[in-house]
């Protein structure tokens, strides 16, 4: 069994808070929505995965649905066709099964009859009651931004709301992680620079589910800064995003700053790193940065709003941390990172480290050697969820037949991870189909 190890101060601290107060501790409108409560009046929910995931993937009827490329030559060899398109593939944690998330009999998953089936990239998005909510942004002349919900089992139609957002809107970048408040789809939006600015100006953009109509509320930031959204809320429902603002210091440096984002565009600074502080990951109830150089962690609390600096998170004596992300698993943060000595030597490690503080715990699983097509072979093991029934890692990628590679998943308890045990229970792909020839992920543009 794993333990959470907590530090002396974090300890102290937590009795006299429990000592001074005996209310119930502060949720999420997630957190509110599943424990049958009702969420504050116009909370946002993030309309893609959970901020721990990885390649927009959402975690929903027992089950992770996730993205695929689909690229396949038709003709002749001498004339080929060329085609591609993505699929939303269904993962089923009971039968360790991951086929298209359709259930159309007979169907060959390569046209919009499937409900699986997307002409242009699209996340996996939000899944309710066997209903799929997502976003997408296309280019037809102008910028449209398309919401599509559909029933997952083929029974119904697609529904599509397609809002063209006009010429002032060329050149347009949208923020595939999206928010909803059950009436409307919230996004980010910049518009490009023109003669004389030095950053683009940016718009939080609603599209009502009613209709397509779109409204754009302009938002203040810091002048040359960029917003990215961490596709998790604030317990009053606010979204929240970051903002990054380089070359602070003329010599390079970053000021990276995060706001909690109301649904009507009122915007409010919630943290604040260090300067020259790296943003390297999130999770439902953390931010995590990291020092530039010694890669030591700070977490930011998302339901106390307090940062705490997590001990023993530090490069080694003569070592600097040269990348890194950290993701929340449970109550601890899980750390990849690659670090260099001073004679340019690389490796990569993993570790854990309780969120309230506490002793590290080092990973030493890493993925399958064998027929590795990317990355390092020994890499860390690379967990994609964390699920009911324990977590979803990466554990090797696999050359088919085909002569296309494939990412092979497995699942394992939570416990056995954290001891280091490599006691996984593989999942198995559906037979490949006559059409496919090579699939990639979104998420890097790697081959799967």
């Amino acid at each position: 069994m794993k333990q959470t190890v907590f530090s002396k101060f974090f300890c102290a601290a937590l009795a006299a808070a429990l000592l001074a107060a005996c209310a119930a501790q502060p949720q999420s409108a997630s957190q509110a929505e599943s424990a049958g409560q009702s969420a504050p009046e116009g909370a946002l929910r993030p309309l893609a995965a959970d901020p721990a995931m990885i390649g927009d993937m959402t975690l929903a009827d027992g089950a992770l649905y996730l993205p695929q490329y689909v690229f396949v030559q038709n003709g002749s060899d001498e004339a080929p066709i060329y085609d591609s398109w993505y699929l939303l593939l269904r993962m089923d944690l009971e039968t360790m099964t991951i086929a298209p998330a359709c259930a159309v009999e007979g169907c060959r998953h390569d046209g919009h009859d499937c409900p699986a089936y997307h002409q242009n990239w699209s996340p996996a998005g939000l899944i309710e009651d066997g209903v799929r909510t997502s976003t997408q942004t296309v280019w037809a002349g102008a910028p449209i931004l398309r919401v599509e919900r559909q029933t997952l089992d083929g029974t119904g139609l697609r529904e599509t709301l397609s809002s063209r957002m006009g010429q002032a809107w060329m050149g347009v970048y949208l923020d595939s992680a999206s928010y909803t408040d059950g009436e409307a789809v919230y996004c980010l939006a910049s518009l490009p620079m023109q003669q004389g600015e030095t950053s683009p100006s940016w718009q939080w953009v609603r599209i009502a589910l009613a209709d397509g109509d779109i409204t754009a509320v302009p938002l203040t930031v810091d002048e040359g800064a960029y917003l990215t959204s961490e596709s998790c809320v604030t317990d009053a429902g606010e979204a929240v995003v970051r903002s990054e603002l380089y070359n602070v210091d003329g010599q390079g440096g970053m000021q990276i700053v995060y706001y909690a984002l109301r649904a009507d565009g009122t915007m409010r600074e919630l943290w604040r790193p260090p300067a020259g502080s790296l943003a390297v990951g999130a999770g439902k109830d953390a931010l995590f940065a990291a020092e530039t150089g010694t890669g030591a962690l700070t977490a930011f609390d998302l339901h106390s709003e307090q940062a705490l600096a997590l001990e023993n998170t530090a490069a080694g004596a003569g070592e600097t941390s040269t990348s890194c992300t950290a993701r929340q698993i449970g109550e601890f943060a899980v750390v990849c990172r690659g670090v260099a000595d001073e004679a340019g030597a690389w490796r990569e490690e993993a570790f854990a480290v309780p969120l309230g503080g506490g002793e590290r715990t080092d990973l030493t699983l890493t993925r399958t050697a064998a027929e590795m097509v990317q990355g390092s072979a020994n890499a860390p093991l690379e967990v994609v969820c964390e699920t009911p029934q324990g977590l979803v890692v990466l554990t090797e990628y696999r050359t088919l037949d085909s002569g296309a590679t494939r990412s092979i998943y497995a699942l394992i308890r939570e416990e056995d991870y954290f001891a280091n045990r490599g006691e996984y229970r593989a999942f198995t792909y559906w037979d490949e189909a006559d059409w496919v020839e090579a699939d990639k992920t979104q998420e890097g543009g790697s081959d799967i």
